[in-house]
């Protein structure tokens, strides 16, 4: 397929769904940057940009990628603006599920000359832009229409000008009893004139899906306009029947005009323009809305609560519960978005869709300010700082946890203020800005020692404890820690016990007294496994791994980071699974690049930064090692541009600069060194208690630039 693509060109993988066709295409961009994977093929200058149709079937979110890709700030997204953004680069173009597409001509009309494009698509034979030649028109008629001589065929065929749907569409209505020569005089007699412009043969469309409609009844188009209030991805009967009463009978009735497909127990549109038709000329009923949101609020509490189970059932439900939340709002009805947003944001979380959680916790936030519900409000607020600080925008964190606590004081809710005090505390400590952090956690622990709430004091004094070990103070940092596990013991919290525990085992290994730490970890361990926290049980695993890593007992390492990992698959944290095949890459020399080069897959896919540059310094680090400092510098560089473009931590932007320093030192450029190490110094002073062993980041930094570049 490599030698097939080329500039000008649309080469076409098909195939039936679940074929792999998407990770062929992967494999196809791999192996074009396999040269080096933190920079665009030499073939495509100007890099690989990729766009899905799959739930998003109109032209405009292709036409908005393609400017944004190149100007993020652009506000212009229209068809010229990304034919302008476009023209003259050299880049490769996939898009993936083209049988999806609305209007897929004017995506490819964009693409100048100097692209390759990579479509793929569940078309049989292929991607067709265009239309089918007379005899694959008039064969596939026949066929649907189970009419093996159809004399009016050729005309039938002439009339729909030989488009693809169009012939489907006539075939399944004839297929219901229409005689052949009934349906040639109504097309006579209907004015198809859109069939035959080009690219606009599909305006033509509703024209025949609603005589389909007008046949198949008034129970089957309500079932038609209900599923367009969902997404293009499969639905279930369920759904439908959550709006209309029994649609079973409208719903097979939609798949014999070929309006709906089934598969695997679920339907679908048929097509991305009967959708659209369904969408935009379709009034469902007006309890359909309310009542596909309290289905799909249910069903998601119910899931949810499956754990790893109920999570993979919900992956294939998600967009549709997106779609709904939009819908809600759209509508003004609140307190159904309300409902979904609570209903969905923990699986978004724990399954790492950040990006998907921010955008619900968005509409959350609406949702509780246009019903006057302050405490809402103040809770939609907390989590998306959470899921801000996720992302690494921590100074946007910070903004949300601020407004929230200033929510929270208008209220009086003590709790709450605590919360956000020690969101606060976390956010600061992130940015490095540890002595600030521990003036809200002192805040926190105030509040929670005043109204009595153990836990919330609990949970602050181990916080004190993070921040003093983040600034060297062991010591201090363990008679925090100490405290906190007592208070956890005292009031029976056996989750806050284990967390405790596991801190003390930290804290001890930084000191090397990794066997202490052991002892901690074991028993946090434990306490996980006791009370059944698989998420703790893996964590404990995971600092196991580490400790045994720093006695140098490699193979035991090994075995822990693997049962660790094991349990994160199983409860579908990816955030923890990149993590942990990060730790089993610093172990498996042999086998690294491939461990890091997944924890990066998985970091870029759930739009994590943060691990996304760890990653790449990862795989850059090796490289150094085996003398390829070029392509170190590439990584460390590929990580700089996510750090500064999607995040704003100071913290790993100074280290990557230092890092980039230090590789332009190992070239002997010692200008650009000296640029890097200044820029990484500058930062750093003005940060608190970064430290890297027993000396700070600011003193290896100096090192360098004093003495590292002789």
């Amino acid at each position: 397929m490599l030698k097939d693509l080329r500039p000008g060109h649309i080469t076409t993988l098909s195939g039936p769904g679940g074929m792999g066709k998407t990770a062929i295409a992967a494999e196809v961009v791999r192996r074009l940057c396999a040269a080096d994977p933190a920079a665009p093929p030499a073939d495509y200058p100007d890099g690989i940009l990729f766009h899905t149709f799959y739930g998003q079937a109109d032209p405009e979110t292709a036409f908005a990628h393609f400017v944004k890709s190149f100007d993020p700030a652009a506000t212009d997204l229209s068809k010229d603006a990304a034919s302008t953004a476009l023209g003259g680069k050299r880049a490769l173009v996939v898009l993936d599920g083209a049988e999806d597409a609305a209007d897929l001509r004017a995506v490819t009309d964009v693409l100048p000359p100097t692209c390759a494009a990579l479509v793929t698509t569940r078309t049989p034979g292929g991607l067709r832009l265009e239309k089918f030649s007379p005899a694959e028109a008039i064969a596939l008629l026949q066929t649907l229409a189970a009419r093996p001589e159809l004399a009016e065929g050729p005309d039938i065929c002439a009339k729909l000008d030989y488009f693809p749907l169009a012939v489907e569409l006539a075939g399944k209505y004839m297929a219901q009893g229409e005689s052949p020569a009934g349906y040639l005089n109504w097309l006579n007699d209907t004015p198809l004139d859109a069939l035959h412009h080009g690219a606009h043969r599909r305006d033509s469309v509703p024209v025949l899906v609603e005589k389909s409609l007008v046949a198949a009844g008034e129970t089957a188009r309500g079932a038609l306009a209900v599923a367009g209030l969902l997404t293009l991805n499969p639905f279930t009967r369920e759904a439908i029947a959550a709006a209309l009463p029994d649609p079973r009978r409208a719903l097979d009735v939609l798949v014999r005009y070929g309006l709906l497909r089934r598969a695997d127990g679920f339907y679908a549109v048929s097509h991305a323009l009967i959708y659209q038709y369904a969408r935009r000329r379709l009034t469902p009923p007006a309890e359909a809305l309310p009542a596909l949101a309290d289905f799909y609020t249910n069903f998601t509490e119910t899931e949810r609560e499956k754990g790893l189970a109920g999570y993979r059932v919900l992956d294939a439900h998600r967009a549709h519960i997106l779609q709904l939340i939009d819908a809600c709002a759209a509508a003004g009805d609140w307190q159904h978005a309300n409902a979904l947003v609570w209903a969905v944001e923990d699986y978004l979380d724990r399954q790492g869709y950040t990006t998907d959680r921010v955008r619900v916790l968005e509409t959350g936030v609406t949702a509780a300010q246009k019903l006057g519900d302050r405490q809402n409000e103040g809770a939609h607020l907390g989590n998306l700082g959470i899921a801000y600080a996720q992302l690494g925008q921590v100074e946007r964190a910070i903004e949300y946890h601020q407004q929230a606590l200033s929510i929270a004081r208008e209220i009086g809710d003590r709790r709450g203020e605590g919360n956000q005090l020690g969101n606060l505390g976390l956010a600061y400590r992130a940015l490095g800005q540890v002595e600030r952090a521990i003036e809200f956690y002192e805040q926190a622990l105030a509040i929670a020692r005043e109204i009595g709430n153990r836990r919330s004091e609990g949970t602050a004094l181990g916080n004190l404890g993070m921040a003093y070990a983040a600034l060297g103070q062991v010591e201090r940092a363990i008679g925090f820690y100490e405290q906190a596990l007592a208070i956890a013991r005292e009031i029976g919290d056996r989750r806050g016990e284990g967390t405790w525990l596991g801190n003390l085992g930290l804290v001890y290994a930084d000191l090397g007294q990794v066997k202490r730490a052991i002892e901690y970890h074991e028993q946090a361990l434990a306490i996980a496994r006791d009370i059944g926290d698989r998420r703790g049980e893996g964590a404990r695993l995971g600092n196991l791994g580490l400790a045994y890593s720093a006695l140098g007992q490699v193979e035991r390492a090994i075995e822990f980071f693997e049962q660790a990992l094991d349990i994160q698959q199983e409860i579908g944290d990816r955030r923890g699974e990149g993590a942990l095949l990060g730790y089993l890459g610093l172990e498996q020399r042999d086998n690294e690049e491939v461990n890091y080069s997944n924890a990066l897959n998985i970091a870029t896919e759930i739009k994590d930064p943060i691990q996304e540059a760890l990653w790449n310094l990862a795989l850059g680090v090796p490289k150094g090692e085996n003398g390829d400092i070029q392509a170190e510098i590439d990584y460390y560089e590929h990580a700089l541009t996510v750090i500064r473009q999607k995040t704003d931590n100071p913290v790993i932007e100074a280290i990557v600069l230092a890092l980039l320093g230090s590789a332009y030192g190992d070239l002997a450029n010692t200008d650009l060194a000296k640029h890097y190490l200044q820029q990484s110094k500058n930062i750093l002073e003005k940060l608190d208690g970064l430290s890297v062993g027993n000396m700070t980041a600011l003193e290896v930094v100096n090192s360098w630039l004093e003495n590292g570049l002789e």
